[in-house]
């Protein structure tokens, strides 16, 4: 027998007394009987027996024989490292390859925009979502190699692996894509709020009721400034609100709800409380108290962004701003939030790179408080409600550990009266319209359609202690004089609409009928500027324009306010020249909340014989179809922890 005959006995030999490498069809059959109730030990030899098969198999088959065994993807492929390897001080891509395939158990996708990388992770049975490139998504694999691994993963490893992670989102075919929301989210027909509860459910409001969706339709992210939204309870009152926030006036509480009631439904365009008072009016303590009730968070209180960068940063980790001791606002700041509270962006040059641009999106609600008239800008005035607080008498003071617990006890009540407000909205909302539609129309019609449930809440007490009670109407009154308050104060702010005011009567087309003056920038600019130049006058103060451009800019940027109290501003062009003209108008009207409020009602509705709601036309708003109103016997019952949708 020559040497080539010996070799080939030899390795019949060996096939003879070595078992075979086991088929793919071997290994499915193996996992089938195992399943997932199988001993570790039948686990265990479905993985050994995996590793066997060739490249391709086990990049076929990773997902269901891991499904098929109950084991996490990750630790399947595990098993593909050869044996002895270590991570200790041996190859980084071993522990880096560890960590990536763990995103086998992850759905990856990109957001909306296309701008950046999620993963939905179950941990626990719950679903949670994760920016890839976040600090909180790096925590999840250094638990899960740490649970497996017994020791953490390197940092520059963990980066390398977020890196290809984030990769395998942005690149894969085909691109899966969802809308990623900060605590609120209006999604077609309903409202969801994130809860921040360790389960990550949210509540989901519907025009027929309310409740935990412990598997939400929709994606929100959480920042290490979110907390978790206060429990709710059916058969509470807004009205039990009113004892723990220092306002006096009814149509001040009024607003007040209103802006919980769009900060809940989350969309932008948004009106902004402004809190004006003296040291010791509670404005700090309202500004806790209101946003605990919307978009609880780690910072209550900030102060004042020097630039952009900083407000449009602060508004990536929280849904609501709050900005203490506002004194001042110049132009850029007042623009600037005026694009955040009606979803703007701000874009600047990405870090060490040239040509690429990172945007940081708005649409967020502020609260704004100070001592002094702080938003004096048009603009901005006609994105605010004015709330006035007064000084609180020594004798009626209470101490923090006290009103903490007021508030604890209260924020259920409050909660679920305003979400069972929401689901009003919700069933009214396409049926509202709104006669003679304000600025802020989005805001305004939302209310509107959420009224009706807040009807005969108490909103204050008269000055003979009579309970002064919400009813129809109430909310497009006291905003309409909120915004003819808020026009006085803007006019009043501005040197150039004060002494126009003081000066059109004194012209000669203002002494006739229709009261009116035309002439161009440069005539306007040489007349306001010869009366403003009167002993005492403001003509050589700092504010005053020192050109026409300039003057005819700032009557543009308050011919809102003007509006308001009776002057119209219109620009024309006639062959060369641009003719202004100022003219008198009606005054809108406005109306006060008081106990009896029948002429301000927005709202005119009898009950017919059958049961529907006839329609009359009312001076503001109609809200047509027989549920716009939700009876009580119609309400769903809920138990005092809510209920399950």
């Amino acid at each position: 027998m020559n040497a080539e005959q010996a070799r080939e006995e030899a390795e019949k030999a060996f096939r003879e007394v070595a078992p075979k490498p086991p088929t793919l069809g071997e290994v499915r059959s193996m996992a089938d009987r195992c399943g997932k109730t199988g001993s570790d030990d039948a686990k265990k030899a479905v993985m050994v027996a995996w590793r066997q098969l060739d490249d391709d198999d086990r990049a076929i088959s990773c997902k269901s024989i891991a499904t098929a065994i109950d084991v996490r993807v990750g630790g399947l492929r595990q098993c593909e490292a050869p044996a002895g390897d270590s991570d200790d001080g041996g190859d980084d891509l071993t522990q880096a390859d560890r960590l990536v395939a763990y995103a086998e158990d992850f759905a990856l996708f990109i957001d909306a925009r296309g701008e950046a990388a999620f993963a939905d992770v179950e941990i626990n049975g719950h679903r949670e979502t994760h920016k890839v490139d976040s600090k909180s998504f790096r925590d999840v694999l250094r638990s899960r190699y740490y649970a497996d691994n017994g020791k953490a993963a390197r940092g520059e490893v963990i980066a390398q692996a977020v890196a290809t992670i984030e990769a395998r989102a942005l690149f894969a075919s085909p691109v899966v894509r969802h809308e990623v929301h900060l605590r609120s989210a209006n999604v077609g027909s309903a409202i969801y709020i994130d809860s921040g509860r360790e389960d990550w459910s949210a509540i989901k409001v519907t025009a027929d009721g309310f409740g935990y969706d412990f598997n939400p339709d929709v994606r929100f992210r959480r920042t290490k400034e979110s907390l978790p939204m206060p429990e709710f309870m059916d058969g509470g009152s807004v009205g039990d609100l009113l004892p723990l926030i220092n306002v006096k006036s009814p149509a001040d509480f009024i607003l007040t709800v209103a802006f919980l009631l769009q900060v809940l439904r989350g969309k932008p365009k948004y009106v902004h409380p402004v809190l004006r008072g003296e040291q010791g009016s509670g404005k700090s303590a309202y500004t806790v108290m209101v946003r605990s009730l919307v978009d609880p968070a780690n910072s209550d209180l900030r102060s004042p962004p020097r630039n952009e960068d900083d407000l449009f940063c602060a508004a990536q980790a929280m849904l609501v701003l709050a900005f203490d001791n506002l004194t001042s606002v110049p132009q850029w700041l007042s623009d600037a939030f005026c694009r955040m509270g009606d979803g703007g962006s701000l874009g600047k040059r990405t870090h060490y790179e040239n040509d690429l641009e990172t945007v940081l999106r708005g649409g967020r609600p502020m609260i704004f408080n100070g001592i002094s008239e702080a938003i004096t800008a048009g603009d901005l005035a006609d994105r605010a409600m004015f709330i006035n607080l007064e000084p609180i008498p020594e004798a009626a003071r209470i101490d923090d550990d006290t009103l903490v617990e007021m508030q604890d006890r209260a924020r259920p009540r409050i909660f679920g009266a305003l979400l069972r407000a929401c689901m009003c909205g919700l069933r009214n909302l396409p049926t509202t319209t709104v006669k003679n539609m304000p600025r802020m129309a989005t805001f305004a019609r939302w209310v509107a359609a959420c009224e009706p449930a807040l009807v005969g809440t108490v909103i204050g007490k008269a000055p003979d202690g009579t309970e002064i009670r919400w009813e129809e109407g109430n909310f497009l009154a006291a905003y309409r004089g909120n915004r003819a308050g808020a026009a006085e104060s803007v006019l009043d702010a501005d040197v150039v609409a004060s002494e126009l005011r003081a000066w059109l009567p004194t012209t000669a087309g203002w002494t006739g009928e229709p009261k009116e003056w035309s002439g161009t920038s440069t005539v306007l600019f040489q007349d306001l500027g010869r009366y403003a130049d009167r002993p005492g006058g403001p003509a050589k103060t700092k504010g005053w324009p020192t050109s026409a451009t300039g003057m005819s800019d700032r009557i543009r940027r308050a011919a809102p306010a003007l509006r308001r109290v009776g002057i119209d501003f219109s620009e024309k062009r006639r062959a060369t020249t641009r003719i202004l003209t100022l003219a008198s108008i009606a005054r809108p009207e406005t109306a006060s909340v008081r106990p009896s409020v029948s002429s301000a009602s927005s709202t005119s509705r009898t009950e017919s014989a059958e049961g529907q709601d006839d329609l009359h036309d009312g001076d503001d708003a109609s809200i047509r179809g027989s549920d716009a109103m939700i009876p009580n016997e119609g309400r769903p019952e809920l138990p005092d922890n809510g209920i399950t949708l």
